[in-house]
């Protein structure tokens, strides 16, 4: 994977979990490669999204690799993508960016979905995975109606129930309809993550400021979210533990924190700060 993608002049590569997608990249890393993921906050990735944008148009070599961010709501266009074996659904989204505004002539465009040989762990995407695997084994078209229709038959019979674990639907059953408890229960992805805010722009270090002296706001965690990102609660705690962590105020200490040196803490993890800066700690 290493090697095709240092070959490539307009490639994206997409993979399952942060940590493989940061080994991937520091590994081909170079003049007009990019790494996106969400360890990277708002504002920063939407700046690399544009400097992206601006090379695929003038032509310019642009290699990325990126976590499944990419898949929607980005308007990208590769005359190559790697995917790495996922679900059906996700790699039907990553293919959609392969020459996606038909300028080149579809002989001249692929894409290419991979397995690795490495045993990582994808949470909350293992029976997707093995279903879709199913189907490409059967030497089914993945793009096939027929396929996607069987796919989610498939993931429906093997997690049944699962998929409402909280009894969801049986709240709007008779009429009653249970809009409260339900806005409550209800998460289409369910993650129990701290938010982390990285001071490292000047804006960010601003923002902080004005929430210390002025309280919370609407406002000002609206524009805070620009410099966040969220961490799993077994990360949190390393770093809280490390040190590396502080309650931005009083009124934020269960669920907001800050990242208390980001220049010193990113460059021990190893980041590549050029074009990755400000992305949480990698453990």
């Amino acid at each position: 994977m290493i090697e095709k993608l240092k070959a490539e002049e307009q490639a994206l590569c997409i993979l399952n979990t942060k940590k493989c997608t940061q080994r991937i990249y520091e590994s081909v890393k170079d003049e007009g490669v990019y790494h996106l993921s969400t360890s990277m906050y708002p504002a920063h990735r939407k700046r690399v999204l544009g400097e992206i944008g601006e090379r695929l148009k003038k032509g310019e070599r642009c290699v990325v690799v990126s976590t499944s961010l990419v898949e929607a709501g980005v308007d990208l266009d590769f005359q190559t993508v790697y995917r790495q074996l996922a679900g059906v659904d996700s790699m039907i989204q990553a293919a959609g960016r392969c020459n996606r505004e038909g300028r080149r002539p579809s002989s001249q465009c692929f894409t290419y979905v991979f397995k690795l040989d490495n045993k990582e762990s994808v949470p909350g995407q293992r029976q997707q995975i093995e279903v879709a695997e199913s189907l490409l084994v059967d030497n089914r078209n993945l793009e096939d109606l027929e396929t996607i229709k069987r796919y989610f038959e498939m993931l429906y019979h093997f997690r049944g129930e699962s998929l409402d674990k909280k009894e969801i639907l049986k709240k709007f059953e008779r009429g009653d309809f249970q809009f409260s408890t339900v806005g409550k229960e209800f998460r289409l992805i369910e993650e129990n993550t701290k938010t982390i805010l990285i001071p490292k722009e000047e804006e960010a270090a601003k923002i902080l400021g004005e929430l210390r002296i002025k309280g919370i706001t609407k406002e000002g965690i609206r524009k805070m979210g620009q410099y966040c990102v969220n961490v799993y609660e077994n990360d949190f705690q390393k770093m809280f533990a490390a040190g590396m962590l502080r309650p931005i105020s009083e009124d934020l200490k269960d669920d907001y924190f800050v990242l208390t040196d980001p220049d010193k803490y990113t460059d021990e993890m190893g980041l590549d700060l050029s074009v990755g800066y400000g992305e949480a700690v990698m453990f």
